[in-house]
């Protein structure tokens, strides 16, 4: 995934409406879904940039809560 994929939302007016439906569609995702990680701590590697984040992504299972 490119590091610049969401920073097309930093460059209209629109952003609060953009974050706001981020919110939203996430919000919904964890309503009804149970999220777990398929990897051990152990197996995610770090990378190092502005903020700590998984180098390769995290792989998660969704089950679907009703």
């Amino acid at each position: 995934m490119s590091d610049n994929l969401f920073f097309c939302f930093t460059l209209f007016p629109g952003q609060r409406f953009a974050i706001s439906e981020e919110k939203v569609i996430l919000l919904n995702l964890i309503r009804h879904f149970r999220i777990e990680s398929t990897q051990s701590f152990d197996e995610v590697k770090p990378c190092r940039m502005l903020i700590l984040r998984p180098k390769d992504g995290i792989l998660v299972k969704l089950t679907q809560r009703y």
